[in-house]
């Protein structure tokens, strides 16, 4: 409750230099009395309870009892992401603090704004599964704020389905709102467009004279179509082979290759 901080410099008589002793008295600590808490449907008080390690810590005799205000905001930001993970990533918490000082003890208030229930699913999707195509949803891992993650959860299924060769793939979103016994629920259908997949045919390498084809070959990460190999086209690869075959040519002292 009031630490306080004790320094004392003594000098060395034999060099002159000074030796600082830092004594630290701790003082009492405020002991956690009870976790109040409003707006929470989705969960019961005491599952959120269970979820929160400085809940937990009360209930142990003597130092480990201490209320720790960065671990409620651990626990607090824990929860919140709980929250995302479980369809509601438009949810936030905000805490208070009652103290008595008289008795020690701390109350903590709990105010969660659980927002929306979300429901995903997946039409047209045949290359990747819905399990993988939800990892790209980001706004179960960071939360919704203003859709942004929204747009970046539609940017990263395309950039998933372009690295595996789908240059064309489209995707867009139909949406609806249903409103259950808990609440508004927001249901997002992904349409994806696939498209064809670009697959490579043949590579040829030309005007090489001081490395041969497989020399070259080990630079490129596009491939022919093999058991270690999808053998899939994405120009943005192969400009990336470009560029390390440049920089084995100069290496080599080649400054125009």
């Amino acid at each position: 409750i009031d630490p306080k901080v004790h320094v004392v410099a003594t000098e060395d008589p034999k060099d002159g230099r000074y030796v600082l002793q830092v004594k630290i008295d701790r003082g009492p600590y405020f002991a956690l009395e009870k976790i109040d808490m409003r707006g929470n449907q989705a969960f019961s008080r005491s599952k959120i309870q269970r979820k929160m390690k400085v809940q937990r810590m009360s209930f142990f005799p003597g130092s480990a009892g201490r209320f720790v205000e960065s671990q409620l905001k651990n626990d607090i930001q824990k929860l919140t992401e709980y929250y995302w993970r479980k369809g509601y990533p438009e949810a936030s918490i905000e805490y208070s603090l009652e103290k008595d000082t008289e008795n020690r003890t701390v109350r903590v208030f709990l105010n969660i704004q659980e927002g929306r229930q979300y429901e995903t699913e997946f039409v047209g999707n045949e290359a990747f599964g819905d399990r993988r195509l939800r990892e790209d949803l980001v706004f179960y891992k960071q939360g919704m704020k203003k859709d942004r993650r929204f747009r970046r959860s539609l940017r990263k299924i395309r950039e998933r389905y372009r690295a595996d060769g789908y240059l064309e793939a489209q995707v867009k979103v139909e949406e609806q709102t249903s409103v259950e016994q808990e609440g508004p629920v927001r249901i997002l259908r992904f349409v994806i467009d696939e498209g064809p997949r670009t697959i490579v045919d043949a590579i040829e390498i030309t005007g090489n004279h001081t490395f041969d084809d497989e020399k070259i070959g080990k630079q490129m990460f596009t491939g022919l179509p093999g058991l270690t190999d999808k053998g899939v086209y994405v120009p943005e690869t192969l400009d990336d082979d470009l560029n390390n075959i440049e920089a084995l040519y100069l290496k080599q002292g080649y400054m125009n290759a």
